[in-house]
């Protein structure tokens, strides 16, 4: 099978940006590259951290989403996601039910630690979904691949990320096979400089439409900030991979 053939690349997922991104630069971005997505992490404990951006920086995000073309994704990290499993989402939507609200799909990032869902996740996720006509992404990590299953089972609009390496930027030993009419995300290690050949394996595994999710790759050399040149580098690939020179 050629690289490309049967793969369709539908997101390009950018995680990361927070209180030192220029909102400005990231709606120019939008504008441009109409696949281009945000994903906003969210923490109880990381709020203004690096990767983690503020409440004002929020705040900013998402009076400029009124008059543009972001595509927001909010992912969910470390207490908020095990109380949501547990079906309470009341301080997660407390404190980013805005965001949420204007985001295209939900991530719950488990982390490579192990997770259950209790019977309430179900009802309040369905109600939930309803509501925000949001899907919900399920981070497959090698240790919750049954939740993703379960909720699927239960009627949610269920999307599976493969990402083994937890954000720490480790290229997997091989790429997960694409389920049949599934939509799935791959991330873990790609860069600027892999994301063609990375492409190219993927590209053996996946059957349909997918997308990728960059993060650790495309941050300054000391993890503070998301790297320009790197994020446009990596988008400008991602768009022409396939399509003929």
């Amino acid at each position: 099978m050629k690289a490309g053939d049967l793969m369709e690349i539908e997101l390009i997922t950018v995680t990361g940006a927070d209180d030192k991104t220029d909102i400005d630069w990231m709606v120019e971005l939008s504008d441009q590259y109409s696949k281009l997505e945000w994903g906003i992490l969210v923490s109880h404990t990381g709020t203004g951290l690096p990767r983690f951006p503020g409440h004002e920086w929020q705040r900013l995000l998402l009076n400029r989403w009124q008059t543009s073309q972001l595509r927001l994704c909010t992912h969910i990290c470390g207490r908020w996601v095990r109380e949501i499993c547990a079906g309470d989402w009341h301080s997660f939507m407390l404190q980013n039910g805005a965001l949420a609200a204007l985001s295209e799909r939900l991530q719950l990032n488990f982390h490579a630690l192990t997770h259950r869902l209790e019977d309430k996740f179900f009802e309040v996720a369905a109600s939930n979904q309803e509501t925000y006509d949001w899907s919900l992404i399920f981070q497959q990590d090698g240790l919750n691949e049954e939740l993703s299953v379960r909720a699927r089972q239960a009627g949610l609009d269920v999307e599976l990320l493969f990402d083994k390496s937890g954000g720490t930027g480790q290229l997997p030993s091989g790429w997960p096979a694409q389920p049949p009419a599934v939509f799935c995300g791959y991330a873990g290690g790609l860069s600027a400089d892999n994301l063609t050949e990375q492409l190219d394996l993927i590209s053996q595994q996946a059957t349909g439409s997918i997308w990728i999710d960059v993060e650790t790759h495309v941050r300054t050399a000391d993890g503070s900030s998301l790297d320009r040149s790197l994020v446009e580098r990596f988008i400008e690939t991602a768009s022409r991979y396939g399509k003929q020179a």
